[in-house]
């Protein structure tokens, strides 16, 4: 990975860490520390325990999805590979704003793999519809049993969310299974790298360098190579969207994977219920579950690294009607730590191993063309 890229990804988890402390002083400060554990003191830890055992196979099953989809494009790959994609993704789509960092990053350590970018983009291309299209469905379900706890602000949230999910829906389809589409980009692909291109090149000829023609001779030769390159994952790209096209069930199969992975998700939020020290929890789990659908609707479309501060205000602002005031803090503090800060940890963790493993390769490719 590039320096510049790295020295990124550091200023926005600085930032990230920042907002999330910002956020937890802001939320807590009326509370004393002893009050605040004396409450995690008495949760029921039985279901803190089912929450993150409920997010690791949330992992598992993003891992099969992901692992599921290579396989029918004709790569290899094993569990454990897929594993770490689906963890590099989710810590990167965390740290970076509108988590727009997740799936570069993902292609990154595929590629990195030996998986073709052809095979690499249209895999996560097709999960991220499916998940886009889950997230829509289902937040419309949730309104209709929850539309009376939505205040101005939430429904604005709420439109705008729904409205930026449903055009990448949309778009993303269209990449997909779009010839002409499909020819644009590439068209364009090309065009920004010509220009760049010239741009070097005429940059160099106006310059002091001595060695122009050398320099020119360069330039022109990594040109043509990453032109080639474009090339060679349009087709492999257009081959694996017509394979897709003749078997739409490999689509279809994933759609309802994700179904069942994310209803299976949003149930972290009625572990944290369970575990808070409510006198009685009258709620289901269908009331709780629902909810957090629509929370998490609400704030996908923020664009702040995590959403953070937006998440804990937009979850107290909605459970506060089903959770007495005195633990509607406790509760979300709950839910999102099971459910986002730590595993957001857990992925830094893998990211460190993975760009650990790329480093020792990059050193031994060196090494062998020395």
């Amino acid at each position: 990975m590039e320096k510049g890229k790295i020295i990124k990804y550091i200023r926005n988890l600085i930032i990230f860490i920042l907002l999330i402390m910002l956020t937890f002083w802001i939320i807590f400060k009326d509370q004393s520390g002893d009050a605040l554990l004396d409450i995690l003191k008495n949760a029921n830890w039985k279901y803190i325990l089912y929450g993150c055992l409920i997010m690791i196979a949330f992992f598992c099953i993003e891992a099969l999805n992901i692992g599921r989809m290579l396989k029918y494009l004709g790569e290899k790959s094993t569990f454990r590979r897929n594993l770490k994609y689906a963890f590099v993704g989710f810590f990167f789509s965390a740290i970076t704003p509108a988590s727009s960092g997740g799936q570069p990053m993902q292609m990154y350590y595929m590629h990195k793999d030996g998986i073709s970018i052809g095979s690499s983009s249209l895999t996560l291309l097709i999960n991220l519809s499916c998940f886009l299209l889950v997230t829509v469905t289902l937040s419309f379900v949730s309104l209709i049993f929850n539309h009376q706890y939505m205040n101005t602000g939430l429904w604005l949230f709420f439109a705008y969310g729904t409205i930026v999910n449903s055009a990448a829906v949309s778009l993303f389809l269209i990449a997909i299974f779009s010839e002409r589409t499909l020819n644009k980009i590439i068209s364009f692909a090309k065009n920004l790298l010509k220009r760049h291109t010239f741009r070097r090149m005429k940059n160099v000829k106006n310059g002091q360098s001595k060695n122009k023609r050398k320099l020119i001779t360069k330039i022109r030769n990594k040109y043509e190579k990453r032109l080639n390159r474009i090339e060679e994952y349009a087709h492999k790209y257009r081959e694996n969207s017509l394979l897709i096209k003749k078997d739409i069930r490999i689509v279809l199969k994933t759609l309802c994977v994700y179904y069942a992975q994310y209803i299976l998700f949003f149930s972290v939020s009625h572990c944290a219920y369970l575990a808070a020290p409510i006198k009685e929890h009258i709620h289901s789990w269908f009331d709780i579950a629902s909810l957090q659908s629509l929370f998490f609707a609400i704030v996908s479309g923020v664009p702040l690294p995590g959403a953070v501060g937006v998440s804990e205000a937009t979850y107290m602002e909605l459970f506060k009607n089903v959770i007495p005031q005195n633990l509607v803090s406790t509760v979300m503090l709950l839910a999102r730590t099971m459910s986002f800060y730590l595993f957001v940890l857990v992925g830094g963790i893998v990211v460190l191993f993975a760009m650990y493993k790329v480093s020792k390769m990059n050193k031994k490719s060196n090494k062998d063309t020395e």
